[in-house]
């Protein structure tokens, strides 16, 4: 089993490629705004998206509640202000998701439809919550998530917006808040093409 996780989430170390598009250097490098909204574009990639900056503090405080806000670590004035910029860039580029998915905590939905703006159309999922460990458990990525970007459309760009130490599984990149990294599916899991600062 571990060696077929280690399969999936494999993180190509190779330049990557699309016709008609520039080639990258490397997985972990940023990607320029303009080659980011030609792949969203053209389709067939993932944006995974950190949550925007919030309050200060780690994870959450002691008996939070999923469905009570007011309990959580929760988005900044600034976050929410640096959100609906990139919503305002993200509609200028003509760039629509054709899905959005969120974690069920409150910074990550509110992150979304922030995003997403008049697109709309966020739908919350579990698989995407918080893997935040409460001892020395490094989180592995969850294969469900690996096999829904597989089965994504070539022709649809999606957005899911979750958790630092979600991504960090997933990609082995550690993004800052707000800060996203845009994968393709590949057969036999998905493929880093950089990270990405809107």
């Amino acid at each position: 089993m571990q060696s077929i996780m280690r399969r999936v989430i494999l993180v190509s170390s190779l330049a990557f490629c699309l016709a008609g598009s520039p080639v990258f250097a490397g997985p972990n490098d940023s990607l320029e705004r303009e080659q980011v909204w030609s792949l969203l574009k053209r389709g067939g990639v993932a944006l995974l998206l950190r949550h925007g900056q919030t309050e200060p503090g780690i994870g959450d405080p002691d008996g939070f509640k999923l469905d009570d806000c007011s309990t959580q670590r929760n988005l900044s004035a600034a976050g929410r202000s640096e959100l609906r910029g990139v919503a305002a860039r993200v509609a200028g580029a003509k760039v629509k998701f054709a899905r959005a998915y969120t974690s069920r905590w409150c910074r990550c939905q509110e992150t979304a439809r922030l995003v997403m703006g008049a697109q709309g159309g966020v739908e919350v999922w579990p698989a995407l919550n918080s893997q935040f460990p409460g001892n020395a458990t490094i989180p592995s990525a969850n294969p469900q998530v690996i096999e829904k970007l597989r089965h994504m459309p070539v022709t649809e760009s999606w957005l899911l917006v979750t958790h630092q130490v979600n991504i960090t599984a997933l990609t082995a990149i550690v993004p800052a808040m707000g800060e996203g990294v845009l994968v393709q599916p590949s057969a036999d899991g998905i493929t880093v093409i950089g990270r990405v600062k809107l």
